[in-house]
């Protein structure tokens, strides 16, 4: 059932250790896009974490996602007299009520992974009996890397079109309302984007050929970006993160920048996108839709009234009108990385 703020709310089970950097990752990205989570990280340990609060849990949500690897799980001493892991009951629970999505991903067989992080003896052959039972009975997605799980997971949800509810005396816009804004303020937002020192210092870019990579594709062979490149991000259904990676120097600011003027020029698919600049560290409660809207104040002195609404804004971002571009990624300290990873909003980044 969606929780209080009328989000749906996902449970993700799996093994503890082995698959934590995978879930961490899943969880963020989740709320991202408006879900509430349910996972083991809501119980510190084992003894806080009775096996009906789990099944209880799982009997609430509207999704259950399971993640397997290559552990059986932890077999809770009491009430489990066939001795079999709270995975494998997490996941017949969920079952036991028709109506509810059960989504299966498994990590990739022939993937690397720890030996330690391996079962041996009887729970490598539970988990093999474990694996065959879900395979036969609804099929599973298989992953590699925490980011790759994220995208098949949202991917999933977005096939069972399963949208967080709107809460109630909530706003809602339309395209064509989204489309007046746009049309309203890109002259003076573009004129204060390149207006910005660290864009005024790129005014020329010199194009470098790249290497593209999907997160759940294979690395394609190097060659100049296009604005055609980027219609896969841009598409109205889904949250991207497009990750600019190379070596100091290298030009990532400046082809960041030239996107952004692809945009402002409305290519590709003739829709105008405006560029918001993000160079520093959040402050503490801060997220980055709170930073857009911020620069936006600074920018529209002056605005219509109801122009500036957190709402708006929201809306902007989440319809990839407005699209935050983070500098100097890699130069903020892993606890300010990690803050502005989980602030990042519905949309494009």
């Amino acid at each position: 059932m969606p929780s209080s703020a009328g989000k749906p709310t996902i449970y993700v089970s799996s093994t503890f250790v082995d698959l934590k950097e995978h879930r961490a990752t899943l969880k963020i990205a989740l709320e991202r896009a408006g879900f509430d989570v349910e996972c083991m990280e809501k119980y510190p340990t084992f003894d806080e974490r009775p096996l009906d609060h789990c099944l209880a849990d799982v009997a609430a949500c509207d999704v259950y996602v399971l993640l397997m690897a290559h552990r059986y799980g932890y077999r809770p001493p009491r009430d489990n007299p066939e001795n079999r892991s709270i995975t494998q009951l997490e996941y017949e629970e969920a079952g036991r009520h028709a109506t509810k999505p059960r989504l299966s991903f498994t990590v990739d067989q022939d993937h690397p992974w720890p030996p330690p992080m391996a079962d041996r003896g009887e729970d490598e052959k539970d988990l093999a009996r474990f694996r065959a039972i879900v395979e036969e009975r609804h099929g599973v997605s298989r992953f590699t890397t925490p980011d790759q799980l994220s995208t098949l997971v949202l991917q999933a949800l977005q096939r069972l079109d399963l949208q967080p509810a709107t809460k109630a005396g909530e706003r809602t816009y339309t395209p064509a309302e989204l489309q007046a804004w746009v049309e309203r303020h890109q002259g003076r937002l573009a004129a204060a984007f390149e207006a910005l020192q660290v864009v005024r210092a790129r005014r020329v870019h010199v194009p470098l050929e790249v290497r593209l990579a999907l997160a759940t594709g294979p690395e394609e062979a190097s060659r100049l970006l296009s604005p055609a490149d980027l219609e896969p991000l841009l598409e109205s259904g889904g949250n991207h993160v497009l990750l600019l990676s190379g070596d100091g120097g290298a030009g990532k600011t400046s082809l960041a920048f030239a996107i952004a003027r692809w945009w402002l020029a409305g290519e590709p698919g003739d829709v105008v996108r405006i560029p918001v600049v993000i160079e520093t560290a959040l402050s503490p409660g801060e997220t980055v839709a709170d930073r857009v809207r911020g620069w936006l104040e600074g920018q529209l002195a002056g605005a219509p009234e109801g122009d500036l609404e957190p709402a708006l804004v929201e809306a902007l971002l989440a319809a990839k009108r407005l699209v935050p571009i983070v500098d100097h990624l890699s130069e903020l300290t892993p606890a300010a990385r990690e803050h502005l990873l989980a602030a990042l909003p519905p949309g494009l980044v």
